[in-house]
């Protein structure tokens, strides 16, 4: 049956609907159908979702396109469903501290963002109501970091999944500095990010003179450590185990994109039409420079803050003036 009212959002890959641009969501009319505009050609998601009781959504679907498409796309509807569970130590107990749980992630390209963050019990017990379908990314901690227990990550679970059981093991951290391109300390404070083979672990800021320290994370897995600064410098270093002290991460300057968008006649647009660049690659997203959004000049040119060595995208549109979202063509490198 036809759902009338249903919101429809969409966000080119590897952004995830609920990231996309609050102009590309339209709700559909009374016979369920719905119109999108001004997508430029490529890979999207979309996503479509009726609200259920708190203002969470009691059905959704997902699906991925390539545009342009020929014919219509459906998307049909399934009733949400919830996953409950517990979160102990490796002995079993209630860990110390406030627990903490939070879902990411419905589409099988990856997680889109926190979709769940509700309140633990003090048994260790949790509830996540009206999910709706595909696989998700639970993330589980105490916050109490005299605890020493690692930050748990369960990927792929279902909806409906119930009684799971979350053991927080214990862990170790990473502590460390970012070094310019003299080997001296940085001067000024920015985030670190800790990934593991499937992606984003751990983020936090960080201050120039004091250095980074990880949330404690599980001793069976190497991390990629990757620092960037306010001011644009950036290092990585690979493969670091937990338990490392001191690190010392070198760093450089992130580069700059920049450019400029031309009306159909060559002239330049306006100042305050929006340019975004994305990163191209599946499991990019979280990386450090993987996207970022800037505006024109008034001579129509535009610089991106800094970016991180990926391929990317660019796109520029403004719909309120009649101009679709267009994309440069071919991939740029920063």
């Amino acid at each position: 049956a036809a759902v009338p009212g249903a919101e429809v959002r969409a966000a080119p890959l590897p952004l995830a609907p609920a990231e996309g641009d609050p102009r590309w969501a339209v709700r559909t009319g009374p016979d369920g159908r719905f119109a999108l505009a001004g997508l430029a050609p490529g890979a999207w998601s979309l996503r479509a979702h009726v609200e259920g009781a708190s203002g969470r959504p009691a059905r959704a679907a997902d699906v991925e396109v390539a545009l342009p498409v020929s014919g219509e796309i459906e998307l049909r509807l399934e009733r949400a469903r919830e996953i409950t569970g517990r979160v102990t130590d490796a002995a079993g107990r209630v860990p110390p501290g406030n627990l903490n749980v939070v879902m990411r992630g419905v589409l099988p390209s990856g997680e889109n963002g926190t979709v769940w963050s509700g309140t633990v019990a003090k048994d260790g017990t949790f509830r996540i109501p009206n999910v709706g379908s595909g696989r998700n990314v639970l993330w589980a901690w105490t916050d109490d970091p005299e605890a020493g227990l690692a930050l748990t990550i369960l990927r792929d679970v279902l909806p409906g999944t119930t009684g799971l059981e979350i053991r927080l093991a214990l862990g170790g951290v990473i502590t460390g500095r970012l070094v310019n391109d003299r080997g001296e300390p940085v001067a000024q404070g920015g985030w670190m990010y800790a990934y593991d083979a499937d992606g984003l672990v751990n983020s936090a800021g960080f201050d120039a003179g004091s250095g980074f320290t990880t949330h404690p994370l599980p001793r069976d897995r190497s991390y990629d450590i990757t620092l960037v600064t306010n001011d644009g410098w950036s290092g990585t270093v690979r493969d670091v185990a937990p338990g490392t002290r001191d690190l010392v991460v070198p760093g450089r300057l992130l580069p700059r994109l920049r450019g400029g968008v031309l009306l159909p006649d060559g002239r330049p647009v306006v100042a305050g039409i929006d340019v975004e660049a994305t990163a191209r690659g599946r499991g990019v997203r979280h990386r450090v420079g993987a996207a970022t959004t800037t505006q024109t000049g008034a001579d129509g040119r535009f610089v991106f803050p800094p970016l991180g060595d990926f391929e990317f995208d660019v796109s520029a549109g403004d719909q309120t003036l009649g101009w679709a979202t267009t994309r440069a063509p071919g991939p740029v490198r920063a």
